[in-house]
């Protein structure tokens, strides 16, 4: 077969013809035998399709017409050895990449994989004589990148995420399914952001299909991932872009595939990037604290497989790593102090902010974190509770009881500081939920809005969480909120009904006294709802007084049993 003949970088055409070509005149070209030709019809071709741009069947129609094996040996010239110069090898791989790109760019979504021109899924594509072809062209892109211009490297970039948004192209692109080199594509991806576009679009159609087995998905995202995060380098590139794009690429992953942390090789380093963001020198880097909270946030949500051992979360706070920045401390101690710190830090300019749409990415992000603090310090108490039932000899309060030896263990010290912080973030948490039910207190409708705010709500949990006989300073401070909240008959109400019952552990009586006041003077509410009220407190009175009647009881227990040993 007579090949394409290039000379001075120019394909050779025949003189112009006074009349444009039509669309058969096209297809004879493209059916002839003569390489020549084909070019000649390709070129007509793209010209011709300039009109039809809304005719999708005509389309197709010209895509059928088109020798496969011819696009598939243009897009080879480059590894075509002692047939083309670089010139000619270059031109005739603009000259494929621009066939494809011409056909996805017409084509709408939906009918894109018309081009692929097999029965798939009955057959794969090594299966297939027009699949095989298809195998070779995907192949020839990936090779093509590195050494293709700008633009062309743009069109092929956007010719493999086409086709990775339909069920075969990502078929063929997919590591465990095909045999392309994704270190050529990955080489690139803090280059190029359609990279990342393109891992995404395929990613997700695999998602969506059941042709690929869960552990077959698994071993190909570890290979993508992990080749990912080990071309990130945060001095160059940017960790909230990356973040971002992890959030999304998980949201969409099946929850088969992410509950069992010994499968996920990309797991440690992607929490190391989290881990270090908040305290490397770009911590400043505008939005990077909401992605790093939003996708820190995801992974803990993430329920174990009934066969693992192993909670994401557990992994995330797992205490054996070390800073790398020269800090003596846990990274996971630097995560939860530097969340914290952001609470702390922002709570103060909230007012200035609501109700205006910053409010809204703001108050999530704060959400997210109190809700990441006290899942680490649930974590620790979980761990002291089990190494004290292993017959651990430490004393002192739980919290500070965590054993070195459990992977979410802290060292007494850090416990301690950590202790102090969490105490601080109370109570100007308290605080601010004061200043924002006072700015609200005489609008019924308001204070709903408060109830179902997610920032309230996670402000509530984490204080009922908090609260002991210790700091029952926070919850009186808090009485009024918590009643008012609770008439909103929200999910807050039961969050609401810990703090009252908080409170009430400062003696028999105490609630009731108190809260009675309060009632008496509270506005915007029912009579109905205010005797509702009444009631709850006085239940929540008489409930604390069997509490303490058994604790009375555990006490005397011990003391009689002082003298019941024998000590020969």
């Amino acid at each position: 077969m007579k090949e394409l003949s290039i000379q001075d970088g120019e394909p050779q055409q025949p003189a112009p013809s006074s009349q444009p070509a039509g669309l058969d005149q096209i297809f004879l070209c493209l059916g002839s035998k003569n390489d020549t030709q084909r070019f000649v019809g390709l070129t007509l071709l793209m010209k011709y399709l300039e009109g039809i741009q809304n005719n999708h069947a005509l389309i197709i129609k010209c895509w059928t017409a088109i020798p496969l094996s011819f696009i598939s040996r243009l897009l080879r010239a480059n590894t075509t050895k002692n047939e083309n110069s670089p010139g000619e090898a270059q031109t005739k791989v603009e000259l494929g990449v621009t066939v494809l790109h011409t056909f996805v760019s017409l084509l709408p979504p939906g009918h894109i994989e018309s081009l692929f021109l097999w029965d798939y899924p009955k057959t794969t594509p090594m299966n297939d004589k027009t699949g095989k072809i298809w195998l070779k062209i995907v192949n020839s892109l990936v090779v093509d990148l590195p050494s293709s211009p700008p633009k062309i490297n743009i069109e092929i970039l956007q010719i493999l995420s086409s086709l990775a948004a339909t069920e075969p192209g990502a078929g063929l692109l997919f590591p465990t399914r095909s045999s392309i080199d994704w270190g050529l594509v990955l080489d690139e991806i803090f280059k190029q952001t359609l990279i990342f576009d393109m891992v995404l679009a395929m990613v997700q159609t695999v998602a969506n299909t059941d042709k690929i087995p869960p552990e077959d998905i698994i071993k190909g995202l570890n290979l993508l991932f992990c080749k990912i995060l080990e071309k990130f380098n945060p001095e160059t590139s940017s960790t909230k872009d990356l973040l971002q794009w992890f959030y999304g690429i998980l949201g969409i992953l099946p929850q088969p595939i992410l509950e069992d942390p010994v499968t996920l090789e990309w797991l440690n380093p992607l929490i190391n990037v989290l881990r270090t963001s908040l305290t490397t020198s770009k911590r400043t880097e505008k939005g990077l604290r909401d992605n790093v909270v939003r996708v820190a946030r995801f992974l803990v949500d993430i329920e174990p497989a009934v066969h693992s051992d192993i909670p994401l979360r557990h992994v995330l706070f797992n205490s054996s790593a070390k800073s790398p920045f020269g800090v003596h401390a846990p990274l996971s101690y630097l995560f939860t102090t530097s969340l914290l710190i952001d609470i702390r830090s922002t709570l103060p300019s909230l007012p200035a902010i609501f109700p205006t749409p910053d409010y809204t990415s703001v108050s999530l992000r704060l959400s997210s974190s109190y809700d990441l603090v006290f899942v680490h310090l649930n974590l620790i108490l979980e761990a002291s509770e089990s190494d004290s039932a292993s017959g651990s000899d430490s004393e002192g309060p739980a919290l500070e009881q965590s054993r070195e030896g459990s992977t979410v263990s802290l060292p007494s010290d850090f416990i301690l500081k950590l202790r102090d912080q969490i105490s601080a973030t109370m109570a100007l948490t308290t605080e601010s939920l004061h200043d924002r039910y006072d700015a609200c207190a005489n609008n019924a409708t308001a204070i709903h809005a408060m109830a179902e705010d997610s920032l309230v709500i996670s402000q509530m949990g984490a204080i009922s969480f908090w609260l002991d006989g210790d700091d029952a300073a926070y919850a009186n401070d808090l009485l009024e909120v918590a009643l008012r909240l609770y008439a909103c008959k929200t999910q807050i109400a039961r969050l609401c009904t810990a703090v009252l019952s908080s409170i009430g552990m400062e003696g028999t009586g105490y609630l009731e006294k108190t809260a009675g006041r309060a009632l008496d003077d509270m506005v915007g509410i029912t009579e109905d709802t205010r005797q509702e009220l009444r009631t709850l407190v006085r239940d929540l009175d008489a409930a604390n007084e069997g509490t303490e009647a058994l604790d009375d009881d555990d006490d005397n227990d011990d003391e009689n049993e002082g003298d019941g040993y024998d000590y020969d």
